[in-house]
């Protein structure tokens, strides 16, 4: 065992380790739980990069390469925490050279020059045409060499998987999943107009009037019901009858109807009748655009051959499309996340998406020895799903 407290300076290039793997395999183990009173060092170092070099006649030729994440997130909160995990290395050679590369993050160390300049944080600036300072980061490095009389197996390890469903994981230890994260998801196979609406899909299955997501594997189906867990909504659902304050703004031979929407971002909108138009854009006849300026409004433009010119007459459209069962629904991205229990599918809106953690569950998904393959029982599938699971050496 190499225990190596490394000490990682902001003026350092890289940092070089000389091992020794008589089984051709080993482990390093990060940990930066020494930084979690110093979230600035998470955002001014991100990442490291590994190198294993082997060297023949004082030349060092490159073997292999990855990168890992210093700083990792709370999924449902964003927020930093410090990182302690283990990497296994296999089909090394038995002795070899671990570079480690800082990957610094120029654009952080920028932004917290500024606060120190301006008082808001204590610290010292980093100038490197000058060769101050140094700021020294303490990442916590144990180096284990499997050695003996007969190889050493790794022992079952954590693994993490990330991808869009059906999910295959090779070699598990038939434990349950220690935790699996959703992402939601939408479709809309053509853009919808005013008179010839569109329902958009979104990730889930409707069994009765409960929304539910089956997630399957070894042969056994986990079904999540999405009113009774906790769920990150990011995504919103308006329904409009016409029972709301509408005002009316004509622009040259637009008429656009407009009514307040103040809790969300002005990011891109999905519309059941109207295509849209991107936060800032005026909309175009038959679209909805979501101005998310100081005023946060909700705009709608009918088709240029529409009647419908008054606020009255929109009303009344509206009303009509209530009560003949195609209500004029929009889903648009919350300004700030909501932890709620809501019997909707999960939805997805541009770049952002409701999220479905384990942690906030007390569903367990089953898995068997060896090999899996997860799906999720819905027509549309999730966006992204990202699973960990205890796996056996190989």
């Amino acid at each position: 065992m190499v225990d190596v407290i490394l000490t990682i300076n902001r003026s350092d290039e890289y940092k070089d380790i000389s091992v020794s793997a008589p089984y051709n395999k080993a482990y390093v183990t990060i940990d930066t739980s020494d930084w979690i009173d110093k979230p600035w060092m998470f955002y001014e170092l991100p990442a490291l990069k590994f190198e294993i070099y082997t060297e023949t006649n004082g030349e060092l030729l490159k073997y292999k390469n990855f990168e890992r994440e210093i700083r990792t997130y709370n999924p449902v909160y964003s927020q930093l925490k410090s990182l302690n995990v283990t990497i296994y290395i296999k089909n090394v050679p038995i002795s070899f050279i671990l570079r480690i590369t800082p990957i610094f993050d120029n654009n952080a160390i920028c932004a917290r020059n500024m606060l120190i300049k301006n008082g808001i944080e204590f610290g010292d600036i980093w100038d490197k045409e000058q060769g101050i300072p140094t700021n020294e980061f303490n990442v916590n490095i144990e180096f284990l060499e499997c050695s003996g009389d007969s190889p050493t197996p790794f022992p079952p390890h954590e693994e993490t998987i990330t991808g869009v469903p059906p999910i295959t994981f090779t070699g598990s230890t038939g434990d349950p999943l220690i935790s699996w994260d959703i992402l939601g998801n939408n479709s809309q196979s053509i853009i919808p107009t005013p008179d010839a609406p569109v329902m958009p899909d979104f990730c889930g299955k409707l069994v009765g009037s409960d929304w539910t997501l089956p997630i399957i594997n070894a042969e056994h189906t986990t079904d999540v019901y999405l009113g009774e867990v906790p769920t990150v909504r990011r995504i919103k659902k308006r329904v409009f009858d016409g029972s709301e304050n509408w005002m009316v703004w004509v622009y040259e031979t637009a008429v656009l109807f407009y009514t307040p929407v103040t809790d969300g971002t002005g990011d891109q909108t999905v519309s059941s009748h109207f295509g849209v138009r991107k936060s800032g854009s005026l909309p175009i006849a038959g679209n909805t655009a979501y101005n998310g300026n100081s005023n946060k409004n909700m705009l709608f433009r009918m088709l240029d051959d529409t009647t419908i010119t008054t606020v009255d007459g929109f009303k009344a459209w509206l009303a009509n499309q209530y009560s003949s069962g195609t209500p004029v629904t929009v889903w648009y991205v919350l300004a700030e996340p909501q932890k709620t229990l809501v019997n909707e599918p999960l939805c997805k809106v541009g770049d952002y998406a409701d999220e479905l953690h384990s942690e906030d569950t007390s569903v367990t998904i089953p898995t068997v020895i060896g090999d899996n393959t997860l799906t999720i029982g819905t027509d549309l599938q999730p966006s992204s799903m990202t699973i960990t699971y205890m796996k056996e050496d190989q």
